[in-house]
């Protein structure tokens, strides 16, 4: 994920360097590199704390409408990114505020698309899932990633049509009690069951 990530933030920020002449040439990578650590290091903090559905919405509002407006975890990444820009590179907030509503939608948008599609194997859910938790495998416990976030999206296997049943990874996160908390709560809540 990192290599992925790293290479849409170089893109749409280059994208907005070149239209912005107040960013000096000598502080562009070292603005690549935060907002890469950034966007990684909130996710991570979602999925190490096991709160998935705020990441899942993002990447659901990233493949449908782009529009991030609301989002709980957009906005903690962008004022993340904003504290980050200005106290570690001295940056005015301003500028900060610029870059993050500039290049934050166009980067976690394409990074939602891509993971999204299929056709598309540079990057998935697993992939990233497990490169946020520090794991080799995000899906030990028989969970797949790609289909929770299919279906999310509408795309995925449904617990009535086959491979995708709810019970199922309720049970093998959980060890087989299903509970209406932790990541059951938030899985049967993500789903409306």
């Amino acid at each position: 994920m990192d290599k992925q990530l790293q290479a849409l933030v170089n893109e749409y920020s280059g994208k907005f360097f070149a239209s912005n002449s107040e960013i000096p040439v000598s502080q562009q990578k070292g603005i690549q590199k935060e907002i890469s650590n950034v966007v990684k290091n909130q996710m991570a903090s979602q999925v190490n704390s096991g709160s998935f559905t705020d990441l899942l919405e993002l990447f659901k509002q990233g493949t449908t409408s782009g529009d991030f407006s609301g989002n709980k975890m957009f906005g903690g990444i962008s004022d993340d990114l904003v504290g980050s820009l200005t106290n570690k590179l001295g940056l005015p907030a301003s500028l900060g505020t610029t870059i993050a509503t500039s290049v934050l939608p166009s980067v976690l948008g394409s990074l939602a698309k891509k993971t999204a599609d299929k056709n598309d194997s540079s990057i998935n859910m697993n992939d990233i899932i497990a490169s946020l938790s520090g794991k080799k495998t995000a899906n030990k416990a028989g969970v797949d990633f790609n289909d929770v976030l299919g279906s999310v999206l509408g795309g995925g296997n449904s617990s009535s049509g086959g491979g995708f049943d709810l019970g199922s990874i309720a049970g093998s996160l959980v060890g087989g009690k299903q509970s209406s908390g932790g990541i059951l709560g938030w899985i049967m809540k993500l789903f409306g069951k």
